[in-house]
């Protein structure tokens, strides 16, 4: 049985940001929807804003991303 090792990263950012793209829903609109400030969303997609386990699971109760 041969074990996964990805030889690729993907930063949490450019997942919501590819997720938002797909959604056609923009950066302030999401913001809105989970009563974030639009520049709190902007801090999680650039890496500025730690993504702790209150956030990942809001993120993922709107996106649908683990």
């Amino acid at each position: 049985m041969s074990t996964f090792h990805p030889n690729w990263v993907s930063k949490p950012g450019d997942t919501i940001v590819d997720i938002l793209k797909n959604r056609k829903l923009s950066v302030s609109a999401f913001a809105r929807t989970i009563r974030y400030k639009e520049h709190e969303v902007e801090e999680i997609i650039s890496g500025k804003k730690e993504i702790n386990q209150e956030v990942a699971t809001l993120l993922e109760s709107y996106l649908g991303a683990s």
